[in-house]
């Protein structure tokens, strides 16, 4: 008996085996992509600020037609935005205008980014490091700024009086302190 008529129908020939496809079989779920890896084997990668459960982690290993229950968007604000002052930190999982792998990390009124100075929020990309946010407001009344915020917070110091003998040539301002000149003495017919 011919063995191959046996398990093909007439005129079929054996040419061999061949590895399936899991990954067009049994798919690999949305934000991921799949590589037929080996053998019985595929090798799930989930998109950068997503990962997959199990076993939490960004890259699967499934064998046969294991179940794949996919990728999900990681919270991002579990990076933090370690800052003391920081009032919100948002990211894809809680606003849909959030690209994925990011955050955006927000200061409060009158303060603004170290890194990003004119604005009240820095947006961040995955793990990186928020700096933290600086002191812009400005000075209290009676007070000049002696330096801006820039990577550190403004910093005002108390404008003073004129000591004895002197008046107030320009006074004092957020930015300047008071300036005072020499009282003098003008002779007889001047003033």
């Amino acid at each position: 008996m011919n063995q191959s008529s046996s398990f093909f129908p007439s005129g079929q020939i054996f040419t061999g085996c061949f590895d399936i496809d899991e990954c067009s079989l049994y798919g690999n779920g949305r934000h991921a992509s799949c590589e037929n890896s080996a053998i019985n084997k595929r090798t799930i990668t989930c998109d950068p600020g997503f990962y997959a459960t199990p076993p939490n982690n960004v890259v699967v290993v499934l064998t046969g037609d294991q179940k794949f229950s996919g990728c999900f968007d990681f919270n991002e604000c579990h990076f933090g935005c370690s800052d003391k002052v920081v009032v919100a930190c948002t990211d894809s999982t809680s606003k849909t205008n959030i690209p994925p792998n990011t955050r955006v990390c927000t200061c409060p009124k009158d303060y603004q980014p170290r890194d990003a100075l004119g604005n009240s929020s820095v947006t961040l990309i995955g793990s990186s490091l928020f700096s933290g946010c600086v002191d812009c407001s400005p000075c209290p009344f009676n007070t000049y700024q002696v330096a801006p915020c820039n990577t550190t917070d403004r910093v005002c110091e108390v404008c003073e009086s004129c000591p004895r003998g002197h008046w107030t040539s320009r006074e004092c301002t957020e930015h300047s302190k008071r300036q005072c000149s020499k009282c003098t003495e003008c002779e007889e017919g001047y003033y």
